[in-house]
């Protein structure tokens, strides 16, 4: 079964935002997102590589209201953009392949981190570049921004 890749992957993955990839149509799991269970599929192969690049990037932001100015900004700027502090949680192996149980979820305190490990992913490097320099302020601030995926560049 082909998928395109619709979500920004850690780096060590090896696949980025609009990757085409192969799996065998088998779940090995599900997740649960906005209340939606979604199946996880295990891949096989890269068919298709985007055009997309992948940056990762530190950001101080004090408020949660950052994050979502810096999500209004990249989307008037057509950069996706993933706040892997908030959206991605670790889990165990024996979850990982099946759907997780409750031990895995967050305490529940809503305790804000002020530093946020964030993923970036867009065809243009300069919009990354554009939106950062919009978002930051007196209080908050880009840590560090690395290009870490390039995407193939398309003819």
């Amino acid at each position: 079964m082909r998928t395109r890749i619709l979500t920004i992957p850690f780096p060590s993955s090896g696949y980025r935002y609009g990757d085409v990839v192969l799996n065998d149509g088998a779940a090995v799991g599900h997740r649960v997102s906005n209340g939606k269970e979604y199946p996880v599929f295990n891949v096989l192969a890269l068919l298709a590589p985007s055009a997309w690049h992948t940056f990762e990037a530190e950001l101080h932001a004090p408020v949660p209201g950052d994050i979502e100015a810096l999500e209004a900004l990249c989307k008037g700027e057509g950069v996706k953009v993933d706040d892997w502090t908030t959206s991605v949680r670790f889990i165990c192996k024996q979850c990982s392949e099946g759907t997780p149980h409750a031990e895995h979820d967050e305490d529940g305190t809503g305790h804000w981190n002020e530093r946020h490990r964030v993923g970036f992913a867009s065809i243009d490097e300069t919009a990354v570049h554009r939106v950062l320099e919009a978002w930051e302020s007196d209080s908050r601030r880009v840590e560090w921004l690395e290009l870490v995926l390039s995407g193939v560049k398309m003819l």
